[in-house]
């Protein structure tokens, strides 16, 4: 750089000396001034750097080594003039390949222009940047984030899911959910628009509409946030692909997501299953008995004493708290008491329903449930001649008044007041009767599991909903051993029902 000063220094000491010249005449000097030597190239050098810097670079000799020792160099030594600069990359070029040490690299280097910026901000920014290089190291201002990062940082749209759910035997619409909406706010909106709660919501599953039905698509449970958010996916990708459709202006076809029970036609929700019915599942199979086909205690004096539902769910509390074993009856059963009880509770069923002793009970319940007024009525020959005098139906034209509380017996199923009652009404069966009392948010509120003395009542002959109606608490407790309270509750909630029957049955006829 000093010989490059020096040769422009002597030029312009010679284009002066030339101008002042002139002829002793007053003529001016016509000879030509002398050519001026060329500015010899000047190699730019990289300063060398401190040898504690470069010290491992400074010792080796491979070419690799001094690439990467001159690159660091000049990541804090570059500085610009007016005539261009040079980059780090331009000198390591020039340093490695041979024959490029005289390549002029600033030849194509576009100088700032006046529009862009003035000479005085340019030179003050240059002098910045090369007092901030030589005091620190150089900061890429490079953004770093690849665009896989960018998109998983991305938050997805907010869009609408609608969805269809079970409720009452049909579907209703459930309204007001997003993609943004949580998994248990979710599950709220679910229970209530089911009416049910949200602890009986186990083992739902959903099928979108928008999958083809041939072959038919196959449930996916809806039991946790990580499926819940697969779900959201689902239906993001769906959407994005139809507005993908016809370049770009794609119409995205109505749809909704059908909420059911797994494998199952009926989308009712499923009764988790706890560690106390597990147990009571195990007390039946282990006391069944041979002869009766149901759960016996032999008792000393050769009586079996057949073990109400009430036991057996006693007995598996019992179990599950470790106050009881499988293997030896509690005391808390009262069974040497409990079995005069028993005895006098079926004689008081058998008088109550008029039949033999010695009858089947599924017989009772049977001709109970085909409704033998019906059969007698269209044909009455028949059916007199092949039932029991005490099952014989009444004359069926004969217009009778309404049942007073508290009768019992056939008469009851016969048609009055020109209504077909028996035939109109299909009443549900007591298992899955019993079943939805505790999935109704209301009447299930008190986890009274009702269920549990499905078994006492078919023993009795008790099938279906009609065949309680007539039943009063007292004699409820003395065929399930339940307490009187949720008895009488049975007997509300069975009136309640088969009234809301006989009002949809009596409209179907006159229709």
């Amino acid at each position: 750089m000093g010989t490059r000063k020096n040769a422009q220094k002597k030029k312009k000491k010679e284009t002066g000396q030339r101008k002042t010249k002139k002829n002793a005449v007053g003529t001016p000097d016509t000879t030509p001034p002398p050519r001026p030597k060329p500015i010899p190239r000047v190699k730019l050098t990289v300063p060398q750097p401190e040898r504690d810097e470069l010290q491992t670079s400074a010792a080796s000799s491979n070419k690799e080594d001094e690439a990467a020792a001159v690159l660091m160099a000049m990541g804090s030594k570059i500085h610009r003039d007016q005539s261009g600069f040079e980059t780090a990359m331009d000198h390591v070029f020039r340093s490695a390949v041979p024959g490029m040490e005289d390549m002029d690299f600033t030849a194509d280097v576009r100088e700032p222009s006046k529009g862009d910026r003035s000479e005085g901000s340019y030179s003050d920014s240059t002098s910045e940047q090369s007092s901030d290089s030589e005091d620190s190291d150089t900061v890429l201002d490079i953004p770093v984030s690849s665009p896989a990062q960018q998109a998983h940082g991305r938050k997805s749209s907010k869009f609408t899911i609608p969805f269809e759910v079970p409720f009452n035997g049909a579907v209703r619409d459930l309204e007001g959910i997003t993609s943004r909406t949580p998994f248990d706010e979710f599950l709220d909106e679910l229970a209530q628009a089911m009416s049910t709660r949200k602890s009986l919501l186990s083992g739902i599953a959903y099928i979108p509409s928008y999958k083809p039905k041939s072959p038919k698509p196959i449930p996916k449970l809806l039991d946790s946030k990580q499926a819940w958010s697969r779900l959201i996916t689902d239906v993001e990708n769906y959407i994005n692909t139809s507005k993908a459709k016809r370049r770009g202006n794609g119409d995205v076809k109505p749809f909704f997501i059908q909420i059911g029970k797994k494998g199952d036609k009926d989308p009712e929700p499923a009764i988790k299953e706890t560690p106390e019915h597990q147990l009571y599942r195990q007390l039946e199979q282990k006391y069944q008995c041979a002869e009766h086909h149901k759960a016996c205690i032999v008792q000393s004096d050769g009586n079996h004493y057949h073990l109400t539902a009430a036991d057996l769910a006693k007995w598996a509390h019992m179990a599950n708290m470790h106050t009881a074993t499988l293997s030896t009856v509690p005391e808390e059963l009262n069974i040497s008491d409990a079995g005069p009880r028993q005895h006098k509770a079926k004689k008081a069923l058998a008088r109550t329903a008029g039949t033999p002793s010695d009858e089947p009970a599924w017989l009772s319940g049977l001709q109970q449930v085909m409704g033998m007024a019906v059969g007698g009525m269209m044909m009455p020959g028949l059916m007199r001649n092949n039932l029991p005098p005490v099952l014989a139906p009444q004359t069926p034209r004969a217009a009778r008044t309404q049942p007073t509380p508290g009768s019992s017996g056939m008469a009851d199923h016969q048609p009055s007041s020109g209504t077909k009652r028996a035939a109109a009404v299909h009443a549900p069966d007591i298992q899955r009767w019993l079943s939805g009392l505790d999935l109704d948010a209301v009447r299930g509120r008190h986890n009274t599991y009702y269920v549990q003395y499905t078994q006492s009542f078919e023993n009795s002959g008790i099938l279906d909903l009609t065949d309680i109606e007539d039943l009063s608490a007292d004699e409820i407790v003395r065929i399930s051993s339940a307490p009187i309270g949720i008895a009488k509750r049975i007997v509300k909630y069975a009136k309640e029902d088969l009234a809301k029957l006989l009002n949809e049955a009596n409209k179907r006829v006159r229709n």
